[in-house]
This record gives C-alpha cells, structure tokens and sequence, in this order.
C-alpha cells in the first residue's frame, strides 16, 4: 500500500497531476491543427495513465489478499494416527516416538502408548468419535 501510494506521488511529481486540458477558444485553426495531434496523444496518455493506476492498486489489493488468504488462512490439520491396544485405542497426532514410546497429542491431552503393548497402527484422516484410552 506504501509502496504503491510512493509510485504516485513520485509519478505525480515528477509529471504533473494527470489531467487532459482544453485548447481555449481563440487559438488559430492553422495552430489548432497543428496542436490537434499532440492534443489527441496527451488526452490518450491521460486515459492510459488513470487506467494503469486503477489497475496497479487493484493489482496490489488482490496481493494483498491472496498473502492474507494464503498466510493468515486456516491451517491444515497434521496427520492423525490410531493405535489400538488392550486397554482401547488412543487416536491423535503423533508427537514423538522414543525407546519403543509413542506420545500422542489427543483432544484431551497427551497419552504415551508403550509400542510393544500395541496391536494396530494406522493413519487416518480424522479420528473417530468417542473417548481416547490411556
């Protein structure tokens, strides 16, 4: 937003504010004519200019978004596992596996399920409904 705000005012200062003149009224045709051309280019360089403007904030509100979409957007769910062992199953993301431990972030906290003690692993999408043993 700065940075475009910046280009303008440089754009500006550097060319006058964009805005078509008319000739006035009185002037020769012969200088009329003469000035015809460069009349039509400037009124063309004008529309040329507001559109490019429209165009360069409008090209920096959609980056805008699609970096807020993008960046601030809801962020994906980590992968979940599902062990199931004698005592039940335990189902959530995994945190860390040591000396034959798995540690298991669930809804309800974190669980440590001996490995040696469970009977299936298998990843899923979403874990199902219901209590996570301990």
């Amino acid at each position: 937003m700065f940075g475009t705000l910046g280009a303008l005012l440089l754009l500006r200062a550097a060319h006058g504010a964009p805005i078509g003149v008319r000739l006035p009224a009185g002037v020769p045709a012969a200088a009329t004519a003469l000035h015809l051309g460069d009349h039509m280019e400037t009124r063309r360089t004008v529309r040329a200019l507001t559109r490019g403007v429209v165009l360069t904030i409008g090209c920096g509100a959609m980056l805008v978004t699609g970096v807020a979409l993008t960046w601030y957007g809801p962020g994906k769910d980590g992968p979940r596992i599902l062990v199931r062992t004698p005592s039940g199953d335990v189902c959530g993301e995994p945190v860390r596996a040591d000396a034959g431990r798995l540690l298991v972030r669930t809804d309800t906290g974190e669980v440590t399920v001996r490995l040696d003690r469970a009977e299936s692993l298998a990843a899923v999408d979403a874990c199902p409904p219901g209590p996570s043993a301990e």
